[in-house]
């Protein structure tokens, strides 16, 4: 018996749309004040005062996963010969904080570099999420200032920012559609041309890419 291969519509597409809802953002609910205790990481260092005589240290999380989040240090005063000089920070939608590094009276003291300022590219931190630090140095203070993205890998969509009500920051496309990485809505999942299957009326092939709306 030949098995007959007819061209699938790209209308199934639609079949079980309403079943995987796009989250609904919560961004107000995200970068919220907490103890440094509870990033189990220590949270990312944002920022380096610099020669601080006293110094305190504010923990926020980011809405990505438990125990993660980021530190701002501030001086709260300077040793002599410094003064203070607020900055300001933001971290993806978080901030912009204000924060105060301490600066040598009458010149920077700075020698040009900044300590842990190094820039990572795309790197995969689990749950169908991927995340970018991109850091820059000022070479007249020597502080370093770190803004961190995120995005959905590949085969996924979705803000790549875990909405802290419902825990979801990607979502899987439903096999076998696919996506790019940094695809943000489900229209970007595709079942690509010539992709074949079985169903109960024969085997099938998509003559075209089929996308979700």
């Amino acid at each position: 018996m030949k098995t007959q291969i007819i061209s699938k519509l790209c209308a199934v597409c639609a079949v079980g749309v309403l079943a995987v809802p796009e989250p609904a953002l919560a961004i107000t609910s995200l970068c919220r004040a907490t103890s440094c205790s509870n990033l189990s990481g220590g949270g990312v260092a944002a920022t380096n005062p610099g020669p601080c005589a006293t110094q305190t240290s504010s923990c926020y999380t980011d809405g990505t996963v438990v125990g993660s989040g980021f530190k701002i240090n501030s001086c709260s005063s300077c040793l002599s010969g410094y003064t203070r000089k607020a900055q300001t920070y933001s971290h993806g939608s978080c901030g912009p904080y204000t924060w105060y590094l301490c600066e040598k009276s009458g010149g920077s003291g700075c020698d040009g570099t900044c300590d842990d300022c190094e820039s990572t590219g795309w790197t995969s931190v689990g749950g169908g999420r991927e995340q970018k630090i991109t850091a820059t140095c000022n070479t007249s203070t020597c502080v370093c200032s770190k803004k961190v993205q995120y995005r959905c890998s590949a085969g996924y969509w979705g803000t790549g920012i875990i909405d802290m009500s419902t825990g979801v920051g990607c979502t899987a496309c439903a096999s076998p559609g696919t996506s790019s990485a940094g695809t943000t809505s489900i229209s970007g999942c595709c079942i690509p041309s010539g992709t074949t299957g079985t169903d109960s009326t024969g085997s099938y092939r998509y003559s075209s890419s089929c996308c979700w709306s």
